[in-house]
């Protein structure tokens, strides 16, 4: 198996989209709209192609791993901008292989290196902390109606 982590082109949009799908069909409710937010995040002001990427293997894309720009707003009134990503997915078939954790390893470092102090998501709860990621209710972040659920990191 030959793995390649590089940017996405706009010839892979298609493909992309229908790896993405794919992955998150029937897993939280039935069908799924992941697919479409990553169609959207494309072109919406907060995208960050620079830090999103996608893996490749033996010329299937298998994996992605899309990042955005978001604020962490202080009670001061003063806000923190931070990258977050998502979707990151990887095919069925090609899950547990480690490919998700080399999607984080080849973009966070990017993250950090643009500037980012942090990388805020809300993500699967038994999966992130062990690459690392801590619960936002640890560091005192909440949403707007101050909940700190679990899958906040």
């Amino acid at each position: 198996m030959t793995l390649e982590i590089r940017k996405e082109t706009e010839r892979d949009y298609f493909e992309t989209e229908k790896m993405v799908r794919e992955s998150f069909f029937n897993k939280y409710q039935p069908g799924c709209n992941e697919h479409y937010m990553v169609h959207v995040m494309r072109s919406h002001e907060t995208f960050l192609p620079e830090l999103s990427r996608i893996a490749v293997v033996d010329g299937k894309i298998v994996g992605v791993i899309m990042y955005f720009e978001s604020k962490i707003k202080k009670s001061d009134g003063s806000e923190i901008k931070v990258a977050s990503f998502g979707p990151l997915c990887v095919s069925h078939e090609y899950r547990t292989l480690g490919i998700g954790k080399k999607l984080m390893a080849e973009t966070l470092p990017l993250a950090k290196a643009a500037g980012y102090p942090g990388v805020l998501i809300i993500g699967e709860p038994d999966y992130y902390p062990k690459v690392g990621f801590i619960r936002c209710k640890e560091c005192g972040i909440t949403d707007a109606e101050g909940n700190a659920w679990d899958p906040y990191m």
